[in-house]
């Protein structure tokens, strides 16, 4: 089963509801429909442990002042890794590890705002970064075979999950 297959299902198994996931949901998409003001989160990301080369390597329009550590520099990624990135939101880390796995790994990112996936999909398009690829899809209801992925990385969107124990 492909990824939008796997998404499609586990956003099946959401209650179409409100849910505990709306007020942060909601927070988010407008981040990604209004943006950010870029110094506002190059010094964030600064803040964050993103040095100046990380940030080279990624779109201004990815970066917005979201996150609260730089997971990518943790993770020892290595060409053609295959990496799945948490709420991966418009892709700060996502574009970063597509770097870092080069044009035989894969980046793959999931998020619960469908605009924060619209945002990602439109910078990677924009950049022409063919080995990233944003998916809408919860991330305490997806499910993959093992050995999909080589690392999984989220930055901070663990918090955010209501069942955790789901997450993982």
């Amino acid at each position: 089963m492909c990824i939008r297959d796997r998404c499609k299902k586990a956003l099946e198994l959401i209650d179409k509801k409100e849910s505990e996931y709306d007020p942060v949901k909601k927070h988010y998409s407008t981040i990604a429909v209004k943006g950010t003001n870029e110094l506002y989160a190059h010094s964030v990301a600064k803040t964050a442990g993103y040095t100046e080369e990380d940030l080279a390597q990624i779109p201004p329009e990815a970066s917005l002042g979201l996150g609260c550590g730089n997971s990518v520099a943790e993770a020892n990624l290595k060409q053609g890794d295959f990496v799945l990135d948490l709420g991966c939101g418009a892709g700060m880390d996502l574009f970063l590890s597509g770097t870092k796995v080069g044009p035989n790994g894969k980046a793959v990112g999931v998020d619960y705002s469908e605009d924060m996936v619209k945002r990602g999909k439109e910078v990677a398009k924009k950049y022409n970064r063919n080995n990233v690829e944003f998916h809408f899809c919860p991330i305490d209801a997806m499910t993959f075979p093992s050995n999909s992925f080589d690392v999984v990385i989220s930055n901070c969107v663990l918090n955010l999950v209501p069942d955790k124990q789901k997450a993982f």
